[in-house]
């Protein structure tokens, strides 16, 4: 194996731009990113009120999917990934002027979840048009790792941020860096791409793949939305939350590195099992405990089982789209995913609306985060 081959991951130039921006990006959200459910209840909205703005979120993610598609389209992959910025730093802006001119829910709602897609969306195509199919899941494992090493301090930052000043303090720095992350984008040209997504063929074609993809936005955010929201509850302080998290990306960190270069040499499945069948239980026997050193233990054992599932999972969805018209079967995923995540967040509202404790609730949406990241284990498809 040539040396060119073994490094393509750093010579592809194109990739590089936009993998700097994600690590930039990456070290700016997650300085705040678990905090934003966190501030929406210091600001006196209701638990089912943030569950409320997420499940928005994710329902107006579903048309914008393709809308985010139209203008990929007309602009090019970098200068949609560039417009993300602005249209999320709009969105902190509302945020931090939120106790003065409050802006109803559904509007954020609206602009959060459009600043995602356009910035996932071409991000999705980028790397599954460059990136190297035989050695996609390193590629994608060393990108995971670099961010994590990057981001792993940015949620005990933010904590000590809006501990030592504020809110207002941490959502300037997180704008800045925002802003930053749009400059390595354009060191080299854009390109475009015409989408013809026929989406109900599509669907018709890869049944199997929506309930996967359904799944995986119900195991997505049981994690990364649910779980932080937990910890702040049940301890009762936002430096906690950083710690842990913290203490969570430090165990995780290296691991996707490792499982996408094991994966060249093994199978994908059986990672994705081993990665299901340590995270599943963890995410379940989490919900019952309440201290400090078990929530902890919880977070950074479940977050390894993440990790190893979701590196194979991951690189097998880019061989898949890769195999088929990418541009379709990355807007397909990102549908379903999004009605994945709003049929989560809808139950759990269900749910506090009839009067159960948020803490059942919340174990309830952990047991279908587990079952959910089982059945993607089941993901499948031809190795490539």
């Amino acid at each position: 194996m040539n040396l060119a081959h073994k490094i393509h991951f750093f010579i592809n130039r194109e990739l590089s731009e936009v993998y700097v921006s994600y690590a930039i990006r990456a070290f700016a959200l997650s300085l705040i990113g678990i905090f934003i459910p966190i501030f929406l209840l210091a600001s006196k909205y209701s638990l089912n009120e943030v569950l409320l703005f997420f499940f928005l979120t994710e329902l107006f993610g579903v048309p914008f999917v393709f809308i985010a598609a139209k203008v990929t389209e007309k602009i090019g992959f970098k200068h949609t990934i560039l417009l993300s910025a602005p249209t999320l730093i709009l969105f902190f802006f509302l945020l931090l002027t939120l106790e003065r001119n409050p802006t109803p829910l559904w509007m954020l709602g609206l602009i959060y979840a459009f600043s995602t897609l356009l910035f996932w969306l071409p991000f999705h195509f980028e790397f599954a048009k460059n990136s190297d199919h035989k050695k996609r899941s390193f590629e994608f494992g060393l990108l995971e790792t670099c961010a994590l090493l990057v981001v792993v301090f940015g949620p005990l930052a933010g904590a000590a941020i809006i501990s030592h000043f504020s809110f207002n303090a941490l959502f300037v720095i997180v704008s800045l860096f925002l802003f930053l992350s749009t400059f390595p984008l354009f060191l080299s040209g854009d390109k475009k791409l015409k989408f013809n997504i026929n989406f109900e063929k599509f669907s018709l074609k890869h049944k199997k793949d929506c309930g996967i993809f359904f799944c995986e936005g119900v195991m997505d955010y049981s994690q990364v939305i649910l779980w932080p929201i937990f910890i702040f509850l049940m301890l009762g302080g936002i430096f906690y939350l950083g710690i842990i998290s913290t203490i969570g990306g430090f165990f995780t960190a290296f691991i996707p590195a490792l499982v996408g270069k094991l994966t060249e040499r093994f199978s994908k499945e059986k990672f994705m099992k081993i990665g299901s069948l340590i995270s599943s239980p963890s995410s379940v026997l989490r919900g019952f405990f309440s201290s400090f050193t078990w929530i902890s233990f919880w977070t950074a054992l479940s977050g390894i089982g993440t990790a190893i599932f979701y590196i194979p999972f991951i690189s097998r969805f880019y061989d898949n789209a890769a195999r088929n018209k990418y541009e379709q079967y990355i807007a397909f995923r990102e549908v379903y995913v999004r009605i994945g995540r709003a049929a989560l967040f809808l139950l759990l509202i269900i749910l506090l609306s009839l009067g159960l404790h948020w803490q059942y609730a919340f174990i309830i949406g952990f047991v279908l985060g587990a079952l959910a990241l089982l059945v993607s284990s089941r993901y499948g498809g031809v190795e490539a």
